[in-house]
């Protein structure tokens, strides 16, 4: 046999064979239960009418071109014959085997055999792709929507303000009954809901962590409050109580805490967000939130610090002249005339309204007075008088004067000074 009658006889084998494989593949699609079901239920609608119609569409249209292939082949077959071949002959039905002769609506020139045949093997492939998709969904669709449903409600009860779990029961509740009638449409569907679901799982660890952030927010918050509170009132008690001081500051503007852009707004809204769980937008904005609070609280601190020094160091220099007059009398100078004249301008000096200026020269020369070394003739004037219990006797009589240094009587007594009780004893000065 000629090498061209051999390659023509192989090549009408191929055909032959794959021609029948894919009638047989046709067949067996055709009598699927699930393409039978696609195609006879006229209810069919939505994602899956749309994937599947022109899918079923393009392989019936290869009905007919497959058919003429076929009879191509039979033709040539026939001209081919049992006997023996020469190559001009063979290579003559070669080329109507391989030649574009066979009308295809798609490609005006037409196509070959070879190339119709990979033609419906594509189509078969689509078609059956959708078939057994759709077989899948139905198999495990209502399992998966069980599934959905519980989740979305376990996550309602633990995230109710949650908008995107409410989007997902609303979405789960039409599901059911889209199956039948668009069963790839409802998968689709189901796949976003079970995405948004995840979503909201795992959105609640952040909601954890900002609510842990608003609490500390709030505390912020009301230490601001605070601050500026103290700011205002210091200021007011300070321009009461002191007159010519400088460095007061004027406190901070309430609108920066309640105005409709203040902090306390912008952190109520920012609650909103976290229960919503919109985790992303009020994280941003906590950071936000939290640079100018902690700004706004530094400000009305030192704001706050500030007006209250006036009044704090008038209670100070109260306190150490207090103090100071106290130690006056502990080392015998409570009755020093000129100590007692200058503590008494120094406590003029801190009377309401004050002036810190004077007020401090007038403690500070109280002071430098103090701690001079009284003078003999001070000392002689401010000596301390002898103090002298009574003694004690155990029989309640009338205890017996003591005498006095130089024989004088004390208090119009004079027992002996061994005579009185230990624990009533004192010594007597001289």
């Amino acid at each position: 046999m000629s090498p061209a009658a051999h390659a023509l006889d192989r090549r009408l084998q191929e055909l032959r064979s794959e021609q029948d494989a894919f009638v047989a593949r046709i067949a067996h699609l055709e009598a699927d239960a699930t393409y039978l079901r696609l195609v006879t239920d006229v209810n069919i609608n939505g994602v899956t009418a749309a994937r599947l119609g022109p899918a079923v569409a393009g392989l019936a249209e290869l009905r007919e071109p497959l058919g003429v292939m076929g009879q191509l082949v039979e033709r040539v077959g026939a001209a081919r014959g049992w006997g023996t071949l020469d190559d001009t002959v063979a290579t003559a039905l070669f080329a109507q085997l391989n030649s574009p002769t066979i009308a295809f609506p798609t490609e005006p020139q037409g196509v070959t055999p070879h190339r119709l045949l990979s033609l419906v093997g594509d189509a078969c492939a689509g078609v059956e792709g959708l078939v057994e998709e759709v077989a899948t969904v139905w198999d495990g669709i209502d399992l998966r929507l069980r599934d959905a449903q519980s989740e979305a409600h376990r996550l309602a009860g633990a995230l109710p303000e949650f908008r995107i779990i409410a989007a997902a029961r609303e979405a789960l509740d039409g599901l059911a009954g889209k199956v039948a009638t668009d069963p790839l449409g409802t998968a689709d569907d189901l796949t976003t809901v079970e995405s948004a679901l995840a979503t909201a799982a795992s959105a609640g660890d952040e909601v954890d962590r900002l609510s842990d952030v608003m609490a500390i927010a709030r505390q912020t918050l009301s230490e601001v409050e605070t601050l500026v509170g103290e700011g205002r009132n210091a200021l007011a008690l300070s321009r009461a109580e002191v007159t010519g001081v400088a460095g007061l500051l004027d406190p901070v503007d309430p609108a920066v805490i309640t105005g409709e852009r203040g902090l306390r707004p912008w952190l109520e809204r920012l609650e909103v967000l976290v229960a919503r769980g919109d985790v992303a937008l009020a994280s941003k904005g906590l950071e936000s939130w939290t640079a100018l609070a902690d700004k706004t609280r530094a400000t009305a601190r030192e704001v706050a610090e500030a007006n209250v020094r006036p009044t704090t160091r008038r209670r100070e220099l109260r306190s150490l002249l207090r103090a100071a007059r106290v130690k006056a009398g502990a080392s015998g100078r409570a009755e020093d005339l000129l100590l007692t004249d200058l503590f008494r301008r120094a406590d003029r000096a801190l009377d309401v309204p004050c002036s810190l200026e004077s007020a401090e020269a007038d403690v500070e020369a109280y002071l430098v007075e103090l701690r001079r070394t009284p003078t003999p003739e001070q000392a002689r004037r401010t000596a301390s008088v002898p103090v002298v219990t009574a003694p004690w006797t155990p029989d309640g009589e009338t205890p017996q004067p003591v005498p006095a240094p130089g024989g004088a009587p004390i208090n119009g007594h004079h027992p002996e000074v061994n005579g009185l009780h230990p624990e009533a004893r004192r010594e007597v000065s001289a």
